[in-house]
């Protein structure tokens, strides 16, 4: 896992998928909003230009 603050002050957690020259590809976990379902995760991957990106650091999760 990957989380990203970028220079908007907004914090993105994700897991890392691709880098290139341009950005950063992360999958990114939200609730799903299809109506009359029961709760689900969905995940969507998210492009971050290295523009918009103040710091990234990596995060490890323990159960």
């Amino acid at each position: 896992m990957v989380e990203v603050l970028k220079k908007d002050g907004t914090v993105v957690l994700g897991q890392l998928t691709a880098a290139d020259a341009e950005a950063l590809t992360l999958l990114v976990q939200h609730p799903s909003t299809v109506k009359g379902r029961l709760p689900k995760m969905d995940k969507d991957p998210t492009a971050i230009p290295f523009a918009d990106i103040k710091s990234t650091k990596a995060t490890h999760k323990f159960n």
